[in-house]
């Protein structure tokens, strides 16, 4: 008896020892193994899956469009060729004086989508070739002054010319209007005469990044700088303007006091997310005292327009070439609003005749 009592006094101790290893082992187990299961959420779908932004737009656009060579399409401005055909499908718009006191547009087309009806197109001058050259565009006009013919021949752009021997297949007249005002082309045109020029569409928007844009979470608003409701421009022949829509965050596009519309797009109106001023010399070319020179390398000042407001900024273009970079007072690039943009180039001499207006109340 005296035995097992020594026994049990050995073995008690040992006992009290286990249970409290195994107290301490239950305490340091991960909390994870305690932790109430939470349900778990759903993550959301990227809405832009399998699209890319567009170096162009800042949009969200297919992989294959975002790779394809755009198309610079000369446009005619003047009123006897109104309204246009197709320019809404345009991402950016460029808008240049020529002779004469009358202006004429550039596209830049990423997609010109199903258009049977495209312009009207006009004759090439020298700075489209040049702005063309940043987008390494496909460049379309009908015909070329003398200087755009010089320049041409360097092969600076692939051209489609309506002029050429395949201006037939890219180009049509219609009846509704007279010569030079009723030349169109269309995507099926615009498409063959690609492959009858063989000129090679690939293309890599990465090496072409010509703007910086918002991403879909943020949008530039110019918050800190004066508001901006109304543009008019000094343009003497269509007296142009923009007026700012709040609903829709858009400028909308006049000209000879009237809307500019795009008859392929129900006649829609032009209306824009961003408007670039920028000012340029200019001079006469020596031969030819009518036809104007506009110097695009360099640099010089400018204003940029979204959302309702206006900043100062300055531009610079190293090139040929190169893109025209635009920066804000602080040396920084400036950042679009996805969309299209409107780029005015502007003669120097004439820049102060712009007019801003902080409501379209005060334009009138």
């Amino acid at each position: 008896m005296r035995y097992k009592k020594i026994i049990a006094a050995a073995i008690l101790p040992v006992f009290i020892l286990s249970l409290t290893a195994c107290k301490n082992v239950k305490e340091t187990l991960p909390s994870a193994s305690v932790t109430e299961k939470k349900p778990q959420v759903e993550s959301q779908a990227d809405p832009h899956a399998g699209m890319v932004q567009s170096s162009i737009s800042g949009q969200y656009i297919s992989p294959e469009k975002a790779n394809t060579r755009p198309f610079a399409i000369m446009i005619e401005n003047t009123k006897a060729c109104q309204p246009h055909y197709g320019i809404n499908k345009a991402s950016v718009i460029y808008e240049c004086p020529v002779e004469g006191g009358i202006t004429r547009e550039m596209g830049i087309f990423e997609d010109v989508g199903q258009l049977d009806r495209l312009g009207n197109v006009r004759s090439c001058r020298p700075y489209y070739v040049y702005i063309a050259s940043e987008y390494n565009a496909v460049y379309v006009h009908f015909g070329q002054s003398e200087q755009g013919k010089a320049l041409l021949a360097t092969g600076i752009v692939s051209e489609l010319n309506g002029l050429s021997s395949i201006g037939n297949s890219v180009f049509f007249r219609t009846t509704d209007k007279k010569a030079p005002h009723n030349a169109y082309t269309s995507t099926n045109g615009l498409n063959d005469g690609v492959s009858l020029a063989g000129i090679d569409m690939n293309y890599n928007q990465a090496d072409y990044q010509h703007f910086k844009f918002n991403k879909d979470e943020s949008r530039v608003t110019l918050d800190a700088f004066d508001e901006c409701k109304a543009v008019k421009l000094y343009y003497f022949n269509n007296s142009p303007y923009f007026i700012y829509d709040d609903a829709s965050g858009l400028y909308k596009r006049y000209q000879f006091n009237e809307p500019e519309a795009d008859a392929a797009d129900n006649g829609n109106q032009v209306a824009v997310s961003n408007i670039i001023i920028q000012n340029v010399e200019s001079s006469f070319y020596d031969d030819q005292q009518y036809r104007v020179k506009l110097e695009l390398n360099g640099s010089g000042s400018g204003k940029f327009i979204t959302n309702g407001h206006i900043e100062d900024i300055t531009w610079k273009k190293d090139s040929d070439t190169a893109p025209t970079r635009y920066y804000d007072a602080g040396g920084n690039e400036i950042v679009l609003n996805a969309g299209k943009s409107f780029v005015e180039i502007v003669q120097n001499q004439y820049a102060a005749r712009n007019q801003f207006y902080k409501t379209a109340d005060e334009m009138k």
